[in-house]
């Protein structure tokens, strides 16, 4: 936890940024498949959705394992 200040207000901080990081870079991803969907009838599942199944997931996992270790690290 050293490498952050050593506190765990800190990590809470940097956690609350990477997610706030994933919220901003997942808005241009919206607005795409609804610009994508809203032109082409190609698509049986709107393309949001399917960025959604796809990308939701990954970006939980990579939130969660740096909240993992940030709390791992504060807690020693």
């Amino acid at each position: 936890m050293k490498r952050y200040g050593g506190d765990l207000q800190k990590a809470k901080r940097v956690l609350l940024l990477f997610t706030a990081l994933i919220a901003v870079l997942w808005l241009p991803v919206l607005w795409l498949g609804n610009e994508i969907d809203s032109r082409t009838d190609f698509f049986s599942i709107p393309i949001t959705w399917a960025y959604a199944l796809i990308l939701l997931p990954i970006a939980l996992t990579v939130v969660l394992s740096i909240a993992r270790r940030l709390f791992e690290q504060a807690n020693r």
